[in-house]
């Protein structure tokens, strides 16, 4: 039926797998989906954060433990929120992603049973194991306060590790076992938003809920009491320290936010009691109630992270564990610009804080974000409809050298983040001083240039099939104004076939040269040393980048007025520009080719029938995306040529280059996806009964 007259209202809570109206279901931007990126992206933040806890633990561990401080303490804290990000992983996966609408489709097409039963199955898991592990960190709180026995206290934390995780693992293979649904929410959510279930919840939906519903009131109250008791116990502490000697500044501080911690998990955790309540009682706004949820866990384990992280002395500038090797009040970065900042006393106690750099990042990274999750539908489309597309006429290789293009273009994205623009903010530049992973360091090097070259190169293959297609499709137009007059001879068609097999061929015969080529070109940085370089000056100091001993050391360096050294790439920043000039001038000159031939092309039109509108909309926006391709791909050309001419921003232009490469990606994208027909709403697949009309007379794609 028409998607016109659609009423969501019936489909609440059903499984929408092979319903029709969902497998024709097209995704629009929604208010769901800006709420999720807001969220999505807050999450990172606090993940970003907490991520230096572990990090600081296990740098330090043997100091924490020589000064005094609780390791088990330590050791549960960094338990419970990992179980608690794992749940809000599982939140994402389950309910926030699915209820944009953006998989609605894929789901109706497709019984991914692994997939979904491994959603339900590890989201049950961790929210089992996060509320258990917030109730040990609590209880170990109280039990230092009530009790004098280290060794008791040790034991307490390590007995009840397994069966904190094995019990809710037995409680959640329920989920894993059983069929994994993908139902509609309610009517206040647009049509499309989905949740995932599993059939086990569905035909226990009042058991499932009430279970929820007393663990998660049981955790509660009990943190609840063992908070009231925590003040008892601090009450009568204040009483006696008149009498006796008090306890120092720093383990007072130690204290204070133990127990604050205790005091901002509670009021999260009771609004998601009130949540957990609502699930077992009717209610019109059990969906918004559902998200509410979701969002008061986010804010208890995130709050509860920094927190604990910005108030506890041993995170201090001048904490528990620091002793500085020399004021940082005299440091002049600039002395250590490009040099590998290893085992160097100023970076072994550099403390991370907010600079614009990270700002920059971070609206990069929710670009990017938006971006991938666009291009993201046409693989699910190519997949889903790849018998029709093949069927109707377009060209299968079209899609596919794009589809390879693109997945190598977000490849190279991913390798600036890790390279360059995370390390950039500082946040990693402490562990990079104070350790030398060398197996990510290497493998983040050699990932970069191996998906930088295929990038390349895979999009001078697509321009080259494009032309390819124009001018074997021209010959075809040229042979059918031939007829008009007199037939094609038999040796004349045979040459067009030979032809039209090898244009086909094109594409699968290079795939292999142009991915084991960058392959062997990015060997060298993965058998080299990998190195952590400080920026220049004018980004804050503490800002990295990731590069290889084998960069480092093909290197000229000239004095400066403004810089004491400064960096002249001449093996690899000349052969990264020697590849991007040829790549971008070819693509220049397949441009100016596929526009000199489609002028011939107007002037055959006259004699033959013209093509279709479908047709000449698909040929449209494959020239519109060479040109898109071209215009970043320009920009990109001249910052490879500032890299090999020594100037004073070099750094600055390797960011903008960065960015250059992020715009054509993902402007390439979204041209690609918002003008093709076939991506349209009644497009060209819409419009072809399967059963009946599988007709073509296009060979563009």
């Amino acid at each position: 039926m028409p998607l016109e007259t659609f009423d969501p209202i019936p489909v609440a809570y059903q499984n929408i797998q092979g319903v029709p109206i969902y497998m024709n279901f097209e995704y629009k931007s929604n208010w769901v989906t800006l709420i999720t990126i807001i969220d999505l992206l807050l999450n990172i933040i606090g993940i970003l954060i907490f991520i230096r806890i572990p990090i600081f633990y296990f740098k330090n561990k043997q100091k924490i433990k020589n000064i005094g401080l609780r390791l088990d303490v330590f050791q549960s804290f960094l338990l419970m929120q990992i179980w608690s990000i794992g749940m809000t992983i599982g939140e994402f996966l389950l309910l926030k992603i699915p209820v944009t609408g953006i998989f609605t489709n894929y789901c109706a097409n497709n019984n991914a049973q692994v997939l979904l039963r491994f959603k339900v199955f590890f989201f049950h898991w961790a929210h089992y194991s996060s509320l258990l592990f917030t109730l040990l960190f609590c209880i170990l709180r109280v039990t230092i306060l009530y009790s004098n026995s280290n060794k008791e206290k040790e034991k307490l934390f390590y007995y009840l590790i397994p069966p904190f995780i094995s019990f809710p693992f037995l409680a959640s293979v329920p989920h894993l076992l059983t069929e994994g649904l993908c139902l509609q929410m309610v009517q206040p959510y647009p049509f499309g938003a989905l949740i995932i279930s599993s059939r086990f919840f569905e035909e226990h939906v009042a058991l499932s809920a009430i279970c929820n519903f007393l663990l998660t009131a049981i955790v509660t109250f009990t943190i609840i009491g063992m908070n009231i008791a925590m003040f008892w116990k601090i009450r009568e502490r204040k009483k006696l320290s008149v009498a006796g000697q008090s306890h120092s500044t720093q383990n007072q501080k130690v204290a204070r936010t133990l127990t604050g911690t205790m005091i901002v998990i509670i009021i999260p955790l009771i609004g998601y009691l009130i949540v957990a309540t609502a699930d077992i009682i009717p209610s019109d706004y059990l969906s918004y109630i559902l998200y509410l949820g979701a969002i008061a866990h986010d804010i208890r384990v995130h709050i509860a992270t920094c927190y604990f992280y910005f108030t506890h002395p041993v995170f201090k500038k001048h904490g528990m564990t620091r002793k500085r090797a020399m004021p940082p009040e005299t440091f002049d970065p600039i002395a250590f610009a490009y040099q590998n900042i290893r085992d160097v006393p100023f970076y072994m106690n550099f403390e991370y804080k907010s600079n614009w750099v990270t700002l920059v990042t971070i609206i990069d990274l929710l670009l990017n974000i938006i971006g991938t999750l666009i291009f993201i539908r046409i693989p699910i489309f190519y997949f889903k409809n790849k018998q029709k597309i093949k069927n109707i006429g377009l060209r299968l290789d079209v899609f596919q050298s794009f589809l390879v293009m693109q997945i190598l273009g977000i490849g190279m994205t991913i390798g600036e983040f890790i390279m360059f623009k995370i390390p950039v903010t500082g946040i990693f530049t402490n562990y990079c001083a104070n350790n030398n992973p060398q197996v990510l360091l290497r493998f983040t090097v050699f990932f970069f240039h191996w998906a930088h070259y295929s990038s390349l190169l895979f999009t001078l293959l697509f321009c080259i099939l494009r032309v390819t297609i124009l001018y074997s499709n021209y010959n075809k137009e040229k042979e059918k104004v031939s007829n008009l007059h007199a037939h094609a001879t038999q040796p004349h068609r045979c040459i067009l076939n030979k032809l039209k097999y090898l244009e086909i061929q094109l594409f699968y015969y290079l795939i292999s040269p142009f991915i084991i080529f960058p392959f062997l070109a990015s060997l060298p940085h993965l058998l080299s040393e990998g190195r952590c370089l400080q920026m220049d000056q004018q980004y804050p100091f503490g800002a990295l980048i990731i590069i290889s001993k084998i960069f480092d050391e093909n290197t000229v360096r000239f004095e400066n007025s403004y810089y004491s050294k400064m960096l002249l790439q001449v093996l690899c920043a000349f052969g990264n520009f020697l590849l991007t000039a040829i790549v971008t001038f070819t693509i220049i000159g397949l441009n100016i080719a596929m526009f000199f031939k489609i002028s011939e092309r107007k002037y055959l039109s006259a004699a033959i029938q013209s093509q279709s509108s479908q047709n000449q909309k698909v040929a449209r926006t494959l020239t519109g995306t060479m040109i898109v391709i071209l215009i970043p791909l320009i920009v990109y050309l001249f910052v490879a040529t500032a890299e090999i001419i020594p100037n004073d921003y070099l750094s600055y232009v390797l960011y903008c280059g960065a960015i250059a490469h992020d715009i054509r990606v993902h402007i390439v994208t979204c041209y690609f996806y918002f003008t093709h027909p076939v991506f349209k709403k009644h497009g060209m697949i819409n419009k072809i009964d399967a059963a009946q009309k599988v007709t073509s007379q296009s060979e563009h794609f």
